[in-house]
């Protein structure tokens, strides 16, 4: 496939347009975080103008960037993206001093140590938001449970008999 300065142009690149305030003159900015915000940025009164400004501009930058034979990074999409399974971070020295305790006393790599930590925090997570729904469902029943007194009856006939009162507020509210 011919990658020309039309083929760029018809792919689909997430933009971000930011209300520019009153104080500040006004209008809008809209930029291409993906190929450069400081790059690809233009102004305008309106959305549309906006909008429009950009094209404009992501046109000059890609007939540029054909001629000098700089490649032109074409938009992802989140699903697509591709992820090592790696990443780094840095921890205060005390917090990596009990990771590798914590690790050692289980006999495993610190990698591992992390990793189970990792997942089974993420999994109290969902389990918690689990719960949380369930417990907001019961209040809503006990809530509308208060609204009943129930009593047990006993009688000759029968051994047991249920037999649900409504609360004197039920008998206002109907009246």
């Amino acid at each position: 496939m011919n990658k020309d300065i039309n083929y760029y142009m018809g792919l689909n690149y997430p933009i971000e347009i930011t209300k520019i305030p009153e104080d500040e003159g006004g209008g809008y900015t809209a930029t291409i975080p993906q190929l450069g915000r400081k790059v690809f940025i233009a102004d305008g009164e309106t959305i549309d103008e906006t909008t429009r400004n950009l094209e404009d501009i992501k046109r000059e930058w890609f007939q540029t960037y054909i001629d000098r034979g700089i490649p032109i990074p074409e938009p992802k999409r989140e699903e697509e993206e591709e992820y090592s399974g790696k990443f780094i971070t840095r921890i205060p020295k005390e917090l990596h001093r009990t990771l590798v305790k914590g690790a050692n006393q289980n006999g495993v790599s610190l990698n591992q140590h992390v990793l189970y930590l990792l997942s089974s925090g993420a999994a109290c997570n969902v389990l918690e938001k689990a719960i949380e729904v369930c417990s907001n469902r019961f209040e809503k029943i006990i809530n509308r449970m208060q609204d009943f007194e129930i009593t047990y009856e006993q009688s000759q006939q029968k051994p047991r008999n249920l037999k649900i009162v409504y609360s004197k507020s039920d008998y206002e509210r109907a009246a």
